[in-house]
């Protein structure tokens, strides 16, 4: 799109202050990760804090980095909180809602025990970056990238890993839509503005 689609403002609000609101709607701990030269400060909420992404190698080594510094204690521990997930949320779901997430949450205490991923998927495969990872995904993600690997797709395809994946299953594809091109965020703010549009903008 030729600009940080971070700081997009949709019907009023940029984007990563939208994600940044829905994740402070399930937890008390919610960071931006990104490059040393991206400060979102000035656009953060308050009780947001930036985690800087030093190795700048995709999202999945960011993820899995984010994981071990905010679990640096758990990691070698077989005994991990069963409540202890991680939401991870692209900056670019403008059509994201808090409703839709605080339902999701709801839902991980009935998951299978062992489960070390929440995730919806699409005809394309996994949407790995709008769901949730177990935090005992951290050392299944740390072995995966010490490999060489740098794909979710192929991760969570993986035998060790493919049957501890749940789906999330959510009927309205609409949530997931990211922004990559003006067109997607001009229809993100048609729809929004559509009093035919059934989706509640809890920002």
């Amino acid at each position: 799109m030729g600009q940080d689609k971070a700081r997009l403002v949709v019907l009023e609000f940029p984007l990563v202050m939208q994600i940044c609101r829905i994740g402070l709607s399930v937890s008390n701990r919610v960071y931006v990760v990104a490059g040393s030269d991206q400060d979102y400060s000035d656009i953060m909420p308050s009780g947001c804090k930036q985690m800087i992404d030093r190795v700048l190698e995709g999202p999945l080594v960011a993820l899995s980095d984010a994981m071990i510094n905010l679990f640096p204690h758990n990691q070698n521990n077989p005994q991990f909180l069963k409540d202890d997930w991680v939401l991870a949320l692209a900056c670019d779901l403008p059509n994201l809602s808090m409703g839709a997430v605080e339902a999701w949450v709801k839902r991980l205490p009935t998951l299978p025990d062992k489960t070390i991923a929440y995730l919806p998927k699409s005809d394309e495969g996994w949407e790995p970056l709008c769901g949730f990872y177990h935090v005992s995904a951290g050392p299944l993600l740390e072995q995966f990238v010490a490999s060489g690997g740098r794909s979710f797709q192929r991760w969570l395809a993986q035998e060790s890993v493919a049957p501890l994946v749940q789906e999330l299953e959510w009927s309205d594809r609409y949530l997931f839509l990211n922004c990559n091109t003006m067109s997607d965020l001009e229809g993100t703010v048609t729809n929004k503005l559509s009093p035919t549009n059934n989706l509640t903008n809890n920002l």
